[in-house]
């Protein structure tokens, strides 16, 4: 084999591979795992309105609990008709009390202040992203769990992860810090799109009234 046929053997395979980059597909609905008081939800419905709480975050990643508490806030926001207290309707609010009132075991005491039915703890595992040379992986894990205000009793809670390697040559791996960020952030936002998205699925939705 001549050197010629030896380079161009080596450049059909690299371009095999970087045609194998592609946006692989979105999955409409991957089942997670939860548990609901679906009596008390749906099919005797007292709530109407729900305050999403600042979440935890149990990673090394400052902004993972802010992407994931501002995803899941959306998704309630496309996929469901209760009444939304703003986010930073919530976090002015919040200002005013001390914070161990934001442990879930205190729910019947921020309730008042929050004047909302239910209240929504978060909190998020895992966030990390890896690169290779011819994949890039994301993974995300959270869960989230409905508080009654007025009760404390949780009413509903989900929990589970998303998790998406690209294949293909990746030339952010081998690009610039700014940019590989860029790519990282939009990668992890997309896996808490999906999985909140999901959890909408397993959620009572209000009856209007």
């Amino acid at each position: 084999m001549t050197r010629a046929t030896t380079l161009l053997s080596a450049l059909t395979a690299t371009l095999a591979l970087s045609a194998c980059s592609y946006a692989p597909y979105e999955n409409p609905y991957s089942a997670v795992s939860y548990d609901s008081d679906h009596v008390r939800m749906a099919i005797q419905p007292r709530y109407r309105s729900i305050a999403v709480l600042p979440f935890e975050n149990q990673t090394d990643f400052a902004n993972a609990a802010t992407y994931a508490r501002r995803s899941f806030f959306g998704a309630l926001a496309a996929y469901k008709n209760y009444q939304l207290q703003t986010l930073d309707q919530t976090d002015e609010l919040l200002k005013s009390v001390p914070r161990k009132l934001l442990d879930i075991s205190e729910a019947r005491q921020l309730g008042p202040v929050l004047k909302t039915d239910l209240l929504a703890y978060g909190r998020v595992r895992d966030q990390r992203v890896s690169y290779g040379v011819v994949y890039t992986t994301t993974r995300i894990e959270a869960e989230v769990a409905l508080v009654d205000a007025r009760t404390g009793e949780v009413v509903w809670r989900a929990e589970d992860y998303r998790r998406r390697s690209v294949g293909g040559i990746d030339p952010y791996a081998w690009s610039v810090a700014y940019e590989r960020h860029y790519m990282w952030a939009r990668e992890v936002i997309n896996r808490y799109d999906e999985l909140f998205r999901d959890m909408m699925m397993d959620l009572p939705d209000r009856v209007a009234k």
